[in-house]
């Protein structure tokens, strides 16, 4: 099950979630569009599902705070922008 299959099973207990990337290996904590989820479907398919709550992002530190800081920005500007169709 892929995790768009995920998102339609569960989204009627959807209230809050959680967002972060990883390599397909481990639970990394990285920044989105830093690893291998494909945020496009993901995104896609929260909406197709009518979620409309906080994503949360759930960071490591994989850097400088400042470095994390500043891909999280604009991790959350291209959700923004994902979001906007």
């Amino acid at each position: 099950m892929g995790y768009n299959d995920t998102i339609e099973t569960v989204a009627e207990h959807l209230i809050t979630t959680h967002v972060h990337d990883n390599n397909g290996k481990k639970d990394d904590h990285l920044v989105p569009f830093e690893g291998r989820l494909n945020w496009d479907i993901a995104l896609m398919t929260m909406q197709k599902v009518g979620y409309d709550g906080t994503y949360m992002m759930e960071l490591a530190n994989t850097g400088s705070p400042a470095s994390v800081l500043e891909q999280a920005r604009a991790a959350r500007a291209r959700f923004d922008k994902l979001m906007a169709y």
